[in-house]
């Protein structure tokens, strides 16, 4: 064999042996390994994965050549933009400072270094988010007792206990002596609570801060949808907000809905028209997603993947994006509150959409629920129900409603004989089968009823069971009865499979863990490694890969990995059965969640179709081909999402199964069909009983602002009790010696026939757009006609955060500010079609007007600096009057000439560090209202304020003995 030097072109002959010690070292030379390299100009072609095109991989390939052609199973756009996005080098140095945010070394080591968990400290970080997985509140016993062998070692008690106290006394833990509802002596995750308020706050600073997608959705885009439907079409288009929420309950048509978005955004000039990119928590959503035609993944991946680009120094850039976030109920605080840092940072747009009824995270938080009634958010309600069939839809409403017995009652009405059967099939007496003496053979009566269906009702049919336990054993037994009546061709062939253990949030990061799974799978970085050692004395695991590469592993950086674990296990399939993908793979095209059919096997490889596509898997020798099993049976969770004809649902409620059992996952079983649900249960009383039994899960704030809640609601339910001004004779009479004609969102309030004295209120608002309290005053019984600007003294009920009184209803979209209510009477007098807020306190104003007043523009905003000046003003006015009332017993009014030189001194000390555009604002304000009257008013109001103090304490006494309410 002669070889020719491709540089030098030298010739070097050799000859060939079969011997081990001669043999030649050779080996073909097309493909190198990452960074290696044959000519600085040479052409590179590499094929990379999604997750290859990093700043890492990318710096070795430009090591290899000077040219690079890449290959990917991303199409061009995509590959372009993640290219794009990658950064300069960056030095460790400079990412160590990045991340401490100091800029000397040293500083920034230590700060690093400070950061780090004692023992204790990183053993209670483990074991709150198992308790928070059960109840966001916990006692200090359940978390000593979780916390002593969460760590990296078994710690003391007196250890535990006193990071607890130290944990307390530093507020990273809330003490609750007691929280009426939830119990006694409750702690609480500090960064929980603040993990909430972040949620929060990126929702209020995110008003109005992007322009719209759409000035005005096209009708033709809104025909044939629901009112929910256009409604929640039109906000996501038309607002500027960066995140808005859809509520829809099951089955009243998301997808169409948001097919309709598509199809308006399709009508925009292309360079206006905003990438779209789905995100789910589980499989099923990002399918139903890709089959409407939007680019979806699983919110875990986008998080692992965009963490790995900051990581390397990207920064996100989502400037024309819009985050469709479907099953965002499913989604905990963690990934919730990462998911809006990076839209916000990259000044992206995010919509979610779900339903707080159905199925809640499995990870701690409710942050979707969380949103819809702490925030400032935008939020549609879709509600009419398109899904089921008139005589099923009942049974929907009712769960909806949680009319439980009126919903069971509903589905045991209709007949089983609705659905398609066999000649001579089993067939239940009842839609709802109670097997209480013979629980065992519910497993036995699913397979019966199944299989005794038609082959085209069979494939209109969900199997629902609550647990993976319960599903594995249907649907080996329908393979088994499919078997046996020859519906499956060939010899039976076991084949390996790998199932996904579940282990919950954090439990990676504890080496005990990793001791009790030695026996699984890891999957990182897309490859799959034996666990060889763990050290548990090092905290540290050993891993090999399938080449023999070992990689040692800190289960602290497991998450940060996106490692997951896996069990190896068998699965026994025929050709004809079903099965589905376990996982997505979108190297590979497999979607985790679609059904196949098998068209061929053997022991080493099956084929599968679709109908339209094929696929042939090899899971003897390619361990990516063997997340698969059978699909006659899924779990509850995999179900949401999920609609077909007919549903068959286990309801089993003893052992594991009772704590599977409530009314979420009821509603999610039962609202899959669209015509019948069958029902097997063990005990159908125990089963009613359960699903009555409240299961939501609270938030943080509901904990720790339980006082603020119950002050709302009492508030709420005592503005209920009113009337409308309009229709009644003492309410029709004020409005009209007030001059006022626009719509009044006040209230005629009377508290009792005990008590006839009358009140005037309106709602209060919190700065989010939530009624928080209402305004109350005392009418005056022998002044009826007294207009309504004159009822200057209140009392607000309710929470403290009601600041902002709701005056009057907006009728053009807009709303005005007003600082008092004759302020507000005098420009509803001017603005009757404006809607109208007074602010009771502060200087902020509400992020969410249209939820207070319907009107979502400022008809009369005034500048903030303004607005602080005059409250100032105001004050100093305050103080002055105060301080003339203490000189003398017999208070008399300024003066003119004194009155003025007050003013002139007033108006210099105030305005004299004002910047120009403020001084202008403040000259603009001043024609409408002088200060010197500001100053009269302050005067003489200060005058009254015993007798004032005396008539509010009467009306407090009075309130509280009507506490009662219409007694």
């Amino acid at each position: 064999m002669t070889l020719t030097h491709d540089n030098t072109q030298k010739t070097l002959t050799v000859k060939a042996n079969n011997d081990v010690f001669s043999a030649l070292k050779i080996e073909q030379d097309y493909v190198q390994p990452l960074g290696g390299s044959i000519s600085d100009k040479a052409r590179v072609f590499a094929a990379v994965t999604q997750r290859d095109l990093n700043q890492e991989t990318l710096n070795q390939l430009a090591r290899s050549g000077e040219k690079l052609v890449l290959y990917s199973a991303l199409d061009v756009q995509k590959t372009a933009q993640k290219l794009a996005k990658n950064p300069h080098y960056q030095t460790t140095i400079e990412q160590v400072n990045a991340l401490s945010g100091e800029q000397n070394l040293d500083k920034a080591i230590e700060k690093q270094k400070s950061r780090l968990f004692t023992p204790a400290q990183q053993a209670i970080s483990l074991a709150m988010p198992q308790l928070e997985q059960k109840n966001i509140t916990f006692t200090q016993a359940q978390l000593l007792a979780t916390a002593m062998n969460a760590g990296e070692k078994p710690l003391s008690q007196q250890t535990i206990e006193q990071e607890i106290d130290a944990q307390i006394k530093n507020n990273r833990l809330i003490e609750m002596p007691v929280v009426e509802g939830f119990g006694t002596n409750l702690l609480i995750n500090q960064a929980s609570f603040e993990t909430e308020k972040q949620i929060i706050q990126h929702i209020a600073e995110g008003k109005s801060a992007l322009s719209p997608l759409m000035s005005a959705v096209p009708d033709s885009v809104l025909n044939g949808l629901t009112p929910g439907q256009k409604e929640a079409t039109k906000l996501i288009l038309e607002t500027p907000d960066r995140f808005i929420a859809i509520q829809g309950y099951a089955g009243v048509g998301k997808t169409t809905q948001f097919k309709a978005v598509l199809s308006a955004i399709d009508t925009l000039p292309k360079d206006k028209q905003p990438q779209i990119i789905g995100l789910a928590p589980t499989h099923r959503a990002v399918s139903e997603m890709q089959t409407a035609g939007v680019d979806a993944k699983t919110l875990a991946a986008f998080l692992y993947e965009e963490s790995q680009k900051i990581t390397q120094g990207e920064k996100p850039d989502y400037q024309n994006t819009l985050f469709v976030i479907d099953e965002a109920a499913m989604i905990g605080n963690t990934d919730m509150a990462k998911a809006y840092h990076l839209i916000a940072a990259g000044n992206g747009r995010a919509v979610m959409s779900g339903d707080s009824a159905q199925l809640q995270p499995i990870s701690p938080g409710q942050p979707f629920r969380l949103q819809q009634q702490r925030s400032a958010i935008d939020n549609v309600v879709m509600k009419e129900i398109v899904r089921q069939t008139p005589q099923l839809k009942p049974a929907i409403v009712q769960m909806i409603a949680g009319n439980i017995k009126e919903a069971i009652h509903t589905v045991n009405q209709l007949s089983p004989d609705i659905v398609p059967r066999k000649e001579n099939a089993w067939i239940p007496d009842k839609s709802i089968v109670e097997m209480k003496d013979n629980p065992d053979n519910l497993h036995q009566a699913i397979v019966a009823d199944f299989i005794g269906r038609t082959k085209e009702a069979q494939e209109k049919t969900l199997i629902i069971t609550p647990l993976n336990a319960d599903r594995r054993a249907i649907n080996a037994l329908i393979h088994q009865e499919k078997q046996k009546g020859g519906e499956l061709q060939g010899n039976e062939v076991t084949l390996p499979i790998l199932v996904n253990t579940n282990i919950p949030d954090g439990q990676l990061r504890n080496i005990n863990t990793w001791a009790t799974h030695q026996q699984a799978l890891a999957l990182k970085n897309n490859q799959y490694w034996q666990i060889t050692e763990i050290d548990i004395k090092n905290d540290t695991v050993t891993l090999r890969n399938e080449q023999g590469q070992e990689s040692l592993l800190s289960p602290r950086q497991a998450v940060k990995e996106g490692i997951t674990l896996y069990q190896a296990e068998t699965l026994t399939v025929s050709q004809g059965d079903k099965i589905r993908f376990t996982k997505s793979d979108n190297e590979q095209g497999f979607l985790a969640n679609s059904v196949w059919q098998i068209q061929a096997a053997d022991e080493k490889t099956i084929t599968l179709t679709n109908g339209k596509k094929t696929r042939t898997l090899t899971p003897t020798t390619d361990k990516q081909h063997a997340h698969i099993d059978l699909a006659y049976a899924i779990t509850t969770h995999a179900s949401q999402g999920a609609s077909e004809q007919f549903a068959i649902t286990l309801a089993k409620t003893q052992g594991k199964n009772k704590a599977a059992t409530h009314p979420a996952a009821a509603y999610v079983a039962l609202s899959r069909a669209k015509a019948h649900v069958q029902v097997y249960t063990d005990n159908i009383d125990d089963w009613t009983a359960l699903l009555e039994k409240p299961s939501q899960k609270a938030t943080a704030h509901d904990v720790v602002e339980q006082k603020d809640i119950t002050a709302r609601e009492n508030a709420k339910a005592l503005f209920k009790q009113g009337q409308p001004l309009e229709t009644t004779a003492q309410g029709r009479a004020a409005l009209r010696t007030s001059h006022l004609s626009g719509e009044s969102m006040g209230k005629w309030l009377r508290m009792g026939k005990k008590y006839p004295q009358n009140y005037l209120g309106f709602p209060v608002f919190d700065q989010n757009g939530k009624q928080a309290g209402v305004w109350m005053t005392r009418l005056n019984n022998n002044n009826p006609q007294k207009p309504i600007g004159n009822y200057t003294i209140g009392k607000r009920i309710g929470s403290q955060e009601a600041r902002f009184l709701a005056f009057q209803r907006s009728q053009n979209g807009k709303t005005a500010l007003a600082n008092t209510l004759t302020e507000a009477v005098e420009i509803a007098t001017n603005h009757p079609q404006h809607g109208i807020i007074v602010r009771l306190e502060g200087n902020d104003i509400p992020h969410n007007l249209k939820a207070i007043t319907g009107g979502q523009q400022w008809a009369n905003q005034p500048p903030d600096e303004f607005t602080q000046t005059k409250r100032e003003l105001e004050e100093n006015a305050r103080k002055i009057a105060k301080s003339f009332g203490k000189k003398t017993d017999k208070f008399n009014p300024l003066s003119p000439d004194k009155a003025k030189e007050y003013v002139d001194s007033l108006k210099e000390t105030q305005t004299s560090t004002l910047t120009p555009e403020q001084r202008k604002a403040l000259e603009d304000y001043q024609q409408k209202q002088n200060i010197d009257e500001i100053v009269k008013k302050v005067v003489n109001e200060n005058r009254l304020t015993k007798q004032l103090q005396q008539i509010e304490r009467e009306m407090v006494r009075d309130l509280a003995k009507e506490k009662t309410l219409g007694e």
